[in-house]
């Protein structure tokens, strides 16, 4: 497999979950190749949201790649004008690892040529998601590509490189509570207040982490930690769930 799609909401632990993979990957070998041995590149889509600010970065990698030959050249003195196509050649080859974090929408190009094939090219339009994992996929052998978005991304499996989808869900009860005694161990006395607690942020864990942050901050310091708790539990119940 060489694609794979990790869905959830926010802070349900998308992100870490490819960071697990992506730690996993670089240490595995497959016969007399390293699985990453040309490296990772993450791209997170508050940095990437455009498609111009896409392909820079890949041209960037791509330019870093060792044993690029003369025809690479413009690639490696100047990414910025390298297009999509540009940036794949250069990968073809190469066994590296490229991260699509909180990609939830298409590529635009506003305002900006979109460089998307040929030199030449300054058709403004987007890129759907769809359309650029088939050339991430198609265009090179061994680039593997991990997917980190909130709904799943509809679409047909792509030739060669089927894909693996993984859908997280909240923590069951009594795991959230495991996570919770973890993170802030608390005396026998919070117990119901932990219970209550837990039940009104859920199964999340990044509104636990959230949580337990507002708890062990130095602003009530003064205060007993059941009344901190008693505080934060009467703040989370009067917040939105959004709010939490």
């Amino acid at each position: 497999h060489r694609l794979l799609r990790i869905h959830g909401p926010v802070g349900i632990g998308k992100s870490a979950l490819a960071a697990k993979v992506c730690a996993h990957l670089r240490h595995r070998v497959r016969g007399p190749h390293h699985s990453l041995e040309n490296g990772i590149l993450w791209l997170r889509a508050d940095e990437c949201a455009s498609l111009p600010k896409l392909v820079l970065q890949l041209a960037r990698f791509a330019a870093l790649q060792p044993g690029l030959d003369d025809r690479f050249a413009a690639l490696r003195d100047s990414p910025e004008d390298a297009t999509l196509d540009d940036a794949l050649d250069a990968l073809y080859e190469a066994r590296a690892l490229v991260v699509l974090d909180g990609h939830d929408g298409a590529l635009d190009a506003p305002g900006a040529p979109a460089n998307v094939s040929q030199k030449g090219d300054h058709r403004r339009r987007a890129l759907s998601l769809d359309e650029l994992l088939r050339r991430l996929l198609q265009n090179t052998r061994f680039l593997v590509v991990i997917l980190t978005r909130r709904e799943p991304l509809p679409g047909t499996v792509l030739p060669g490189a089927a894909p693996q989808q993984l859908t997280l869900q909240p923590l069951e009860r009594a795991d959230g509570l495991q996570l919770w005694r973890a993170l802030c161990p608390l005396p026998a006395t919070c117990a119901a207040a932990l219970d209550e607690l837990a039940a009104l942020v859920g199964g999340n864990p990044g509104r636990v982490y959230d949580v337990v942050a507002r708890l062990r901050a130095p602003g009530h310091a003064d205060k007993s930690i059941e009344e901190r708790l008693r505080l934060l539990v009467e703040s989370v119940r009067a917040a939105a769930p959004s709010d939490v």
